[in-house]
């Protein structure tokens, strides 16, 4: 999923929560999203591409720390 959830209206916004994660909420799931709040409430884990590399982490607090080193 990428941004998909972030455009639209509220209306929209309420079908993408249903259909992605009530629906849904037993699978697994790809998001690509730069929105720290997005990831933090939807994901337990999470990856930083970074020069082509993926850095995977357990901690989501510890891959925006990672994520903001990474950019600067």
């Amino acid at each position: 999923i990428d941004e998909v959830i972030t455009v639209g209206d509220d209306r929209f916004h309420a079908k993408c929560q249903h259909e992605l994660f009530d629906k849904r909420k037993d699978r697994a799931f790809i998001m690509v999203s730069h929105d720290a709040h997005i990831i933090r409430e939807h994901c337990d884990r999470a990856g930083v591409l970074v020069a082509g590399k993926m850095h995977l982490f357990d901690d989501i607090d510890a891959a925006y720390a990672y994520y903001q080193e990474a950019a600067a």
